[in-house]
């Protein structure tokens, strides 16, 4: 499970000291099953190489496929790899076209 970082934390002292209310992104942090964390901290590594054209692009194929073979993954964990790095990356795609969707139409 992810405990809260230290920006998280900051703003629940900052809201508790001014007797606000902690707010729903924090209370309703997505919770990381054990063992994900090696995917997620993959997938922050592996978006730097992202191609950039118009807007993002995907991460690419070799990327993961290099960065699998650099952490010595066996072949179970190199599958998980890139079922996870793909469904983070789509996702963080379409959070991108989302907000520059957002950001046309004011």
């Amino acid at each position: 499970m992810l405990t809260m970082g230290h920006i998280e934390q900051s703003i629940v002292r900052q809201v508790l000291k001014n007797k606000q209310s902690i707010p729903t992104s924090i209370l309703n942090k997505p919770e990381l099953l054990p063992g994900l964390e090696l995917y997620l901290d993959s997938f922050f590594d592996l978006e730097t190489e992202r191609d950039f054209g118009f807007g993002p692009g995907l991460i690419k194929w070799s990327s993961i496929k290099n960065y699998a073979e650099y952490m010595q993954f066996d072949e179970e964990q190199t599958d998980r790899l890139f079922y996870h790095i793909r469904v983070m990356d789509n996702v963080r795609l379409e959070q991108y076209h989302k907000q520059n969707q957002n950001k046309g139409s004011k």
